[in-house]
């Protein structure tokens, strides 16, 4: 007797969508007393193949109506990941156990585990589409195309603005960095060459590449890549009249246009989509600023009860503040954008809010103030995404509430 998988997820798999293994007898004893399918779960971090001997849990399966033990890790692992920028490593041993009269039977260790090049792995990410839940994350550019296709066509670009024009500012002086994240792990190509072509006011070109090699010992799912520099990041094209460029490398591109100044103060919201990767959205239209206190309340004790005699004063507040708080809530309008973006905004909405930062790209109080990151707290939870017949132009608004402390008002 022999237990053999019927379902494996890829190598490199979000830890917040289903990972699933799915493991079948070749033989009918599953149909045994008390027959159920075993599975020790390992997960660790750092050295890839250093496990440990213990598992971290044992989860117990009966057979499905055919036979099979469909098991699903992430609970445990994405529990263990989130709000983490590292990969955890993990591997299952996977048994069976049933009764033989008084005893218990109990054999075939099938193992699924971290051993050569082949990985199991999980980063902070999601998929969405059930045909890629046994897909790698090197494998997701390519799954509609050909499923088939593997580690020879990697996907390195961590994000879904492919296809759409993204707007950005010449923000050199504030010290903020545009960049995108890539793949460059043990299953990317061990050099990746991005070419970088740029459009001027006058109508000429220029091109220049930058190289990303292989960590050969990391997954390194978040690498960055600089979109956008300031002046201590080598941009391999001259920045002077710059209108346009893209990013490329193969058929993958991005593609950004320069931005002029707007009158209005020009925010930027920095998050991480559903591969774990950077995203950056400018809001450049009208931005309002509402501040709002926060307080709680009781209600002491009525009268004075330290005189000879009972004492109230009319003029006594009968409810008082113990706790006096506040905070800015922001709402923000980004540039008009393609219908393409409804992706990113989407990813926008769930992203978890240790990920989320409001940029100050222009502070007119404050030169000081320029390009200094805020922690928010996304308040809108609800969108009608939009389109091009139906609304022509496309313009999302935004309220985030970035907390202060009242002592540092």
């Amino acid at each position: 007797m022999a237990l053999a998988f019927t379902q494996q997820p890829g190598a490199l798999m979000p830890a917040q969508s289903p990972i699933m293994f799915s493991v079948r007898d070749n033989t009918s004893i599953y149909t045994a007393s008390a027959f159920q399918y075993t599975a020790d779960l390992y997960m660790w971090t750092g050295v890839p193949n250093n496990s440990g001997s213990t598992p971290n849990y044992t989860l117990r399966k009966y057979p499905n109506a055919s036979g099979s033990g469909i098991f699903d890790f992430s609970r445990f692992l994405a529990d263990y990941t989130l709000g983490n920028d590292y990969n955890q490593y993990y591997k299952v041993i996977f048994n069976y156990t049933y009764k033989s009269g008084s005893l218990n039977i109990t054999g075939s260790n099938l193992v699924a585990e971290t051993t050569g090049s082949y990985n199991y792995a999980t980063y902070p990410g999601y998929y969405t589409a059930g045909d890629r839940f046994n897909v790698s994350l090197n494998q997701q550019t390519y799954i509609y195309s050909n499923p088939l296709l593997t580690t020879n066509n990697p996907f390195p670009l961590l994000t879904d603005a492919t296809d759409i024009t993204q707007s950005i500012l010449d923000i050199t002086s504030s010290g903020i960095i545009y960049s995108v994240s890539v793949y460059k792990g043990q299953l990317a190509p061990a050099t990746q060459s991005w070419v970088y072509t740029g459009l001027y006011e006058n109508g000429s070109t220029s091109t220049g590449s930058v190289n990303i090699f292989q960590t050969s010992n990391s997954l390194d799912p978040n690498h960055q890549l600089i979109a956008w520099p300031s002046t201590a990041f080598l941009f391999p094209i001259s920045k002077n009249n710059l209108v346009s460029y893209k990013i490329s490398s193969g058929s993958i591109a991005l593609n950004y246009k320069i931005e002029c100044p707007t009158k209005y103060p020009p925010y930027v919201l920095r998050f991480k989509n559903k591969y774990n990767g950077i995203e950056n959205l400018l809001c450049n239209l009208v931005t309002t600023t509402q501040f709002q206190g926060d307080s709680k309340s009781f209600r002491p004790q009525m009268g004075d009860w330290n005189s000879t005699s009972f004492f109230y004063n009319e003029s006594t507040p009968q409810n008082q503040k113990y706790i006096s708080d506040g905070y800015e809530v922001l709402t923000l309008n980004t540039n008009y954008l393609d219908q393409k973006y409804n992706k990113i905004i989407e990813q926008l909405l769930v992203a978890p809010s240790e990920d989320l930062v409001l940029i100050n790209v222009f502070d007119e109080n404050s030169t000081s103030n320029k390009g200094i990151q805020y922690p928010v707290e996304l308040i809108t939870n609800s969108l009608q995404l939009k389109t091009g017949v139906v609304n022509k132009l496309i313009q999302y608004t935004f309220q985030v509430r970035k907390n202060n402390y009242k002592l540092i008002l």
